[in-house]
């Protein structure tokens, strides 16, 4: 069983439009380019770096859901609250560039490109 590679190819194309520079990131609408939880981390199980990814992934969309604050990687929610957290399709999406605004340390503001 060969993995899922969780990048776009670079011969895909993905419009980006302007990212405002108050918006802290932007990554495009585009929703061509998906992953299918189940699918994709059981093709993976032996990735080391998929270790209890689910789980995890769970607990940071909680936090964003409920306003929480991101404050480390300590656990917040039960294995139930996680269970109570459906994710639509039980698919995310795979973008090819995201754009990250950022003050620097002479307090001009800035913008990177990430691309994996």
């Amino acid at each position: 069983m060969a993995a899922i590679t969780p990048r776009v190819p670079f011969n895909k194309t993905e419009d980006l439009p302007f990212t405002a520079a108050l918006d802290h990131h932007q990554i495009a609408a585009d929703v061509r380019h998906k992953l299918e939880l189940p699918c994709w981390l059981g093709k993976n199980k032996d990735n080391p770096a998929l270790k209890d990814f689910l789980p995890q992934l769970k607990e940071h969309l909680l936090g964003c859901v409920l306003g929480q604050k991101y404050c480390g990687d300590q656990e917040s929610f039960t294995p139930q609250e996680q269970n109570s957290l459906h994710i639509i399709g039980n698919r995310i999406y795979k973008h090819k560039v995201m754009c990250v605004n950022y003050t620097t340390y002479d307090l001009q503001q800035a913008q990177d490109s990430l691309n994996a």
